[in-house]
């Protein structure tokens, strides 16, 4: 069987979590499983709440989650976070290569003008716009 890791990378606002959902339903049902760390910034009625203490256990709980899929041979596992620096792919791309998994790796720009639903300063987004391009420029 043919596994595939797809990353969704860019920054807040760029459409990765939309973009990996079209991915998702565009796959035979089941076949397909989608995960972020903003999914765990959600409250308990359902609207998004950033908060920047809680990044770490999101981002461990969609390394899980995504690990999990793996050991569970679901053939399409997609995972969208920021990925603004290469280093931040890395556990991905070892579970993909543990697991067997053929890694695609998708950089989303923002030439739209689509909210940002985190609430980021212009400051942190340039920041993160910037570490975005540097990664993309030594690969």
């Amino acid at each position: 069987m043919n596994k595939k890791l797809i990353i969704i990378r860019g920054c807040p606002g760029s459409g990765k979590t939309t973009f990996a959902e079209f991915i998702k339903r565009a796959c035979s049902s089941g076949s397909a499983v989608h995960y972020e760390a903003d999914r765990w910034m959600i409250d308990n009625i359902g609207r998004y709440q950033f908060d920047a203490k809680k990044l770490g256990y999101c981002h461990s709980r969609c390394q899980n989650m995504v690990e999990e899929a793996m050991v569970a041979a679901i053939p399409v596992v997609i995972v969208s976070n920021t990925f603004t620096k290469a280093s931040e792919m890395k556990v991905y791309l070892d579970f993909a290569a543990k697991y067997g998994y053929s890694v695609t790796s998708l950089v989303m720009e923002k030439h739209h003008n689509n909210k940002d639903i985190h609430g980021m300063n212009e400051e942190t987004l340039v920041r993160m716009e910037n570490n975005l391009r540097q990664s993309i420029k030594l690969r």
